[in-house]
């Protein structure tokens, strides 16, 4: 029996392992064999799971890591970097739907949405949210670690997405996986950034909230100096954090 056999002999155990008990009944091996064996076959396989086994441990921070990384510095296929990016899109596509019709009209709402969306990222990521007048969700943008250096965000693509005449306010927030949700200096300047570029635009920034491994923090509600331009009917709590 050849390798390649072998190794499909063991996909359809897996497989088999997985309708019969259950995703949690496989080990974090046998989750990225499984996984990747939609992109990869034979050696290829055995590579692919040992590289993200060895870099990453499990397939969940693998799949944060972003294709560039992965292609780049894993050496992995594009196919199987593709492959693994979309879990963490395709999850970001269920929880705005699953919210999607919750009014972020108070740093409460906004910092369970927020949370929701970035809780669980293993890297930095940066959401930028539209709302109508009445604080609906219109659309949001998204950035991956790739696309962000720190907190220094693509301003024009921010710009270009405020440029629609149905958006009257924005939200923006990021995540700090391995720390606390407080801002630092790079992120209050960043704000006001934002705020000023979308003035330009007619679009007023809401608020900005930070989401850290335990707890979320909105930025209007937290500094004692406010940097927003009021907003009326945007209702703050008196908490800092969740």
């Amino acid at each position: 029996m050849t390798n390649d056999n072998n190794n499909e002999l063991t996909i359809e155990q897996l497989k088999n392992k997985y309708r019969s008990y259950g995703y949690d009944t496989l080990t974090n091996d046998e989750k990225i064999r499984l996984f990747l064996s939609y992109s990869e076959k034979g050696k290829n396989l055995d590579k692919a799971t040992e590289i993200i086994t060895k870099t990453f441990g499990n397939i969940h921070i693998a799949s944060d890591s972003g294709v560039v990384f992965l292609m780049n510095v894993c050496k992995l296929s594009t196919s199987s970097a593709v492959l693994l990016s979309l879990i963490p899109a395709f999850s970001n596509i269920y929880t705005f739907e699953e919210y999607s019709k919750l009014q972020l009209n108070s740093s409460e709402n906004a910092k369970e949405f927020f949370s929701a969306l970035l809780k669980n990222n293993h890297f930095e990521k940066s959401v930028v949210i539209a709302l109508d007048k009445k604080f609906n969700i219109i659309n949001q943008l998204i950035f991956s670690n790739e696309e962000i250096d720190r907190v220094n965000l693509p301003f024009r693509k921010i710009y270009e997405f405020a440029q629609n005449d149905s958006i009257k306010y924005v939200i923006i927030s990021h995540c700090h996986p391995d720390g606390n949700a407080f801002p630092s200096n790079d992120d209050i300047n960043t704000t006001l950034k934002i705020k000023e570029m979308l003035n330009m635009a007619d679009t007023v920034l809401v608020d900005h909230i930070i989401v850290g491994s335990d707890n979320a923090l909105s930025m209007r509600e937290y500094l004692k100096e406010n940097i927003f331009d009021d907003v009326k009917n945007y209702n703050i709590s008196t908490s800092t954090g969740e």
